[in-house]
């Protein structure tokens, strides 16, 4: 039996969630009433910034997707994004397919979802946010022995 490696390339775009238009916040009397209820551009950017690295951090099952997938179809390879909302407790609220390309079937979809519903994604004290997740993967010829 022949084992082939993979290739994981793994790009997260991330966003925040939000559709609505917020309703004006109500004055409150003294030093708070200036705050705005919504975190600031760094806080948002450090929370995608972690959201980002759970998901990096998960790419050995994603490969694991991948690669019980490849066992069925050597010639399986392709690229998939999927959109993952986050809720304010950290986990993934919802996980739907953006796009695919190449030859995926809804076997590996399916897997690569339930990997990134498992992940945690913050401790719970942050805003929802949406990332897209890139996935591709293609099957790494094996390398020949050298004479």
């Amino acid at each position: 039996m022949k084992r082939f490696g993979c290739r994981l390339v793994l790009f997260v775009v991330a966003g925040s969630v939000g559709c609505a238009a917020e309703p004006k916040p109500t004055p409150v009397p003294g030093p708070a009433a200036s705050r705005d209820s919504r975190p600031s551009r760094d806080a948002q950017e450090e929370l995608e910034s972690r959201v980002r690295a759970i998901v990096v951090s998960e790419k050995d099952r994603l490969r694991a997707c991948y690669e019980a997938g490849l066992a069925r179809d050597p010639g399986l390879s392709g690229k998939v994004v999927l959109v993952v909302d986050v809720d304010q407790g950290g986990r993934a609220s919802h996980i739907y397919e953006a796009r695919r390309e190449g030859t995926f079937t809804d076997a590996e979809i399916r897997c690569f979802a339930s990997v990134l519903r498992a992940a945690k994604y913050h401790d719970g004290a942050a805003s929802p946010v949406r990332i897209q997740v890139p996935l591709s993967f293609a099957p790494v010829p094996p390398v020949a022995p050298s004479p």
